[in-house]
């Protein structure tokens, strides 16, 4: 790509799931690596994190390669979190070696009767269109889904 083709498209979106289960579970999903492996990652298996460190500041890295071969790394930094109600992270996205793009997301947690409401709001700059927003957002609807199915199963 010339240094001329470079482009990036903001997006924005967000993303509501109802859960049957207590905030307090919900955020142990984010908060715990065994359990985030299970349902955040690739899908064809546990995706256990390279880095896990949740707390503010820390780190979470994940890497690897996909059943096609294209290798991805997902780093984020958390800046803010709040057991049991929020989760406020930064990351970037690496696919084949490109930056695809910059996130900040929030995860928001509210009791819902006997569950819960979760909010995922992400705020990205998509770089030189190898990703678009529409993609981020089924991969997060996606990946939102993989974590009610884990819920519903205990």
């Amino acid at each position: 790509m010339a240094e001329t083709d470079r482009t990036v498209a903001h997006g924005s979106f967000t993303v509501e799931r109802r859960y049957p289960a207590a905030p307090a579970r919900v955020f142990n999903a984010f908060a715990d690596p065994a359990i985030k492996g299970k349902w955040f990652g690739d899908p064809e298996k546990d995706s256990p994190a390279d880095v896990f460190e949740f707390r503010p500041g820390g780190r979470e890295v994940r890497s690897g390669v996909l059943g096609d071969g294209t290798t991805y790394a997902v780093e984020s930094r958390y800046y803010d979190i709040v057991d049991n109600q929020r989760i406020v992270y930064a990351y970037d996205v690496i696919i084949n070696g490109a930056r695809t793009s910059v996130s900040v997301a929030t995860v928001e947690l509210t009791p819902d009767g006997a569950g819960t409401r979760i909010t995922m709001t992400e705020h990205g700059a998509f770089l030189d269109g190898i990703e678009v927003p529409a993609e981020r957002q089924g991969g997060a609807e996606f990946v939102l889904d993989r974590l009610g199915v884990l819920l519903a199963q205990a």
